[in-house]
């Protein structure tokens, strides 16, 4: 893979096929709440990607909520290596292929939402992990190798 920061930007590209690559910002925020904004935009490679928002990240695992590039939406839970799908969804707002979108990802309390370009694409309960932990992002391929996102105004805050 290839991950850097230019111009504000933060650039990664998934060269291996049925590959994820995370950044996770270095601070644990304390605070369980979190909201995670990002401007996204696949800018290279194949049309067939997941793009992916992370919160509470620790040892224990995360909670990641996630687009493809064919409109389809996820909110999964990683634990003991594994991924648990809490919720998924097809949406007409979230804009497809190469495509740029809004993605946020809200963390409070028990509950995890996820939108797209402004639009709620579902919610769900879980409370695994109760704590704070990293955000971060995340970067899928599958079948086809090579997907190049640009991830812009990357914001995490507490509610």
């Amino acid at each position: 893979f290839e991950a850097f920061t230019e111009d504000g930007l933060l650039y990664i590209e998934v060269k291996d096929r049925n590959s994820n690559v995370y950044s996770f910002y270095d601070l644990d925020i304390t605070n369980p709440d979190v909201r995670i904004d990002a401007d996204v935009e696949t800018v290279g490679g194949p049309n067939r990607n997941n793009i992916s928002l992370v919160c509470r990240a620790t040892n224990e695992g995360w909670y990641e909520f996630s687009m493809d590039s064919g409109g389809y939406w996820y909110i999964w839970k990683y634990q003991d290596g594994d991924y648990f799908n809490l919720a998924e969804g097809a949406s007409y707002a979230i804009n497809l292929q190469k495509a740029a979108n809004s993605l946020t990802a809200t963390c409070i309390g028990r509950e995890l939402t996820f939108f797209v370009n402004g639009v709620k694409m579902g919610s769900v309960s879980d409370n695994t992990f109760k704590n704070g932990g990293q955000v971060g992002v995340s970067v899928s391929t599958f079948d086809f190798p090579g997907a190049a996102v640009e991830f812009e105004r990357l914001v995490a805050t507490v509610p």
